[in-house]
């Protein structure tokens, strides 16, 4: 069996703004797609410095996901 060195996962995805919204090639948002965890685009660049890097993320981004689909949308401050 061939062992070959690589990354365990990615931190790479679909770019999106502050209210987890994908965005399109043009920065503009594609409606009714929202994106968080694993399948969003990391601060970490696509880097994976360890389990659960993306986590913290993925709560805080449904949340906001959650009430910006329901009309409430969390101020970015």
């Amino acid at each position: 069996m061939a062992v070959w060195l690589a990354e365990i996962g990615t931190s790479t995805g679909l770019q999106a703004n502050v209210h987890g919204q994908v965005l399109d090639g043009q920065g503009e948002v594609l409606a009714g797609l929202y994106v968080c965890g694993n399948d969003m685009a990391s601060i970490m660049q696509g880097t994976y410095p360890g389990p659960g890097t993306t986590l913290g993320p993925a709560l805080v981004f449904g949340y906001r996901i959650a009430m910006h689909a329901a009309g409430r949308p969390v101020p970015i401050d």
